[in-house]
């Protein structure tokens, strides 16, 4: 993986139009963290949901999560330390919603900001860097959603 990342990151290969941008190394680490934890299938371990639960914690959003994922996950880590196992796929698709809650808010809005703008300029065809990407990323976070659908390409920038 080190040695694909450091290829695309080279300047020549950027600056000669070779191939894709390179992503942040912080967009990086986040999308692997997302992708190990929901790819796959969600398997709902003693360990990911503590981790879940502390980071949540930590960041300062647990109590921006909605109480039913809250409780779903408090009670599946209390089960879990009493020595259950989740066998249910409903139980373990519920925790992977309420794991989906949690990491879109513990994500850094400047990190997630940076994703989509990436995304929109990859859409609009154009070549952005890391902050015309954080500025459009946070103009199409902050555009209502009954205008988003109506947003067409555009050729300026």
């Amino acid at each position: 993986m080190e040695a694909a990342a450091s290829r695309w990151a080279t300047p020549t290969a950027a600056a000669a139009g070779a191939g894709p941008t390179p992503l942040p190394k912080t967009l990086i680490y986040l999308w692997l963290f997302v992708v190990m934890l929901l790819a796959a299938g969600f398997v709902p371990s003693l360990v990911s949901l503590s981790a879940l639960k502390s980071r949540a914690l930590r960041r300062g959003v647990w109590f921006r999560v909605g109480p039913a994922a809250r409780a779903l996950i408090d009670a599946a880590i209390l089960y879990l330390k009493k020595g259950g196992r989740i066998k249910s796929p409903a139980l373990a698709e519920a925790l992977r919603k309420a794991a989906e809650e949690v990491l879109s808010l513990t994500t850094p809005i400047r990190i997630l900001a940076k994703a989509v703008g990436y995304a929109v300029a990859r859409r609009l065809g154009v070549e952005v860097d890391e902050e015309k990407a954080i500025a459009l990323g946070l103009q199409w976070l902050n555009t209502p959603r009954k205008w988003k659908s109506r947003l067409e390409p555009s050729t300026h920038m």
